[in-house]
């Protein structure tokens, strides 16, 4: 059954066996900490974000999880972010970039029940890096797929779902609004 991890936003419906499976929670863009707080103090929770406040009840990496591991430059403006070229902001901040597998050694993370993506367009470039071993180790994946934002990267998206299908998972559109996807592990 999809539940809201926000309530009152469909865009944030994950299937509610992110209980139940063993992993922890990834937020990938967790600024402001809202899409996942149904798990909060539920399960172990771990975020990603340059421009995210530490909380008691939740683990962070300031800094992106994408495609490199290297230092990069993040534009900024408001709530607005992105290390996409096409998408300008008015701010530039440095910080840095890991890959998956860093990231999953960092945090010891052997097992996802849920890896959100809000990364702004670097979704793509993440998804391509990944491996069916890192997939392997995940059992949900909601998306924010930014071809709402750039028309062009609709196929972007169409080989991002490919992916994800070859590697296991349902994929279906859950908001039209965002782009937002889920895509769950096939039993």
């Amino acid at each position: 059954m999809l539940i809201e991890t926000l309530r009152g936003h469909g865009y944030s419906r994950v299937d509610d066996r992110a209980f139940e499976k063993p992993g922890v929670i990834v937020d990938l863009g967790c600024n402001g900490w809202d899409w996942g707080s149904v798990f909060l103090g539920r399960k172990r929770y771990i975020g990603a974000d340059p421009f995210a406040q530490q909380r008691d009840d939740a683990e962070l990496f300031n800094g992106v999880v994408g495609a490199r591991n290297m230092p990069i430059e993040i534009s900024t403006e408001n709530d607005k972010s992105s290390i996409m070229s096409e998408v300008k902001t008015s701010r530039v901040v440095p910080t840095s970039m890991v890959t998956w597998r860093v990231f999953c050694s960092n945090f010891a993370i052997d097992r996802v029940a849920v890896l959100k993506m809000n990364i702004e367009g670097a979704e793509y470039e993440l998804i391509d890096s990944m491996t069916l071993e890192d997939f392997s180790k995940i059992d949900q994946l909601a998306i924010s797929f930014h071809d709402w934002m750039i028309p062009q990267w609709k196929v972007k998206t169409e080989r991002a779902i490919a992916k994800l299908e070859r590697f296991g998972f349902g994929v279906q559109k859950i908001d039209d609004r965002y782009g937002w996807h889920l895509a769950i592990r096939n039993p």
